[in-house]
């Protein structure tokens, strides 16, 4: 069996498509929801064994500044809650 490993997932925080250039309204909850898919679309694969995620800050930021971020970070989202979830499967 072929086993798959991708690396660097991680989708902005934004209701807009995924790309550096493109700015948009801060969208927690689409950023979980990505999440949300990935996990239940990995589940489904056995040949996928994994991931890298895409991003955490060297510098850990507030509950009030992770609202209004508008970028790949998870940290201190609900994205965050998505992730830990599923690593706890």
């Amino acid at each position: 069996m072929t086993v798959c490993v991708t690396v660097f997932v991680g989708p902005p925080d934004r209701s807009i498509p995924n790309s550096w250039t493109l700015e948009g309204p801060v969208d927690l909850q689409a950023q979980a929801d990505w999440y949300r898919s990935l996990f239940d679309a990995m589940a489904s694969r056995d040949w996928v064994r994994g991931c890298v995620l895409w991003s955490w800050p060297p510098v850990l930021y507030s509950a009030d500044a992770a609202a209004s971020d508008r970028y790949y970070e998870f940290y201190n989202k609900p994205a965050e809650s998505v992730i830990c979830e599923a690593f706890a499967r």
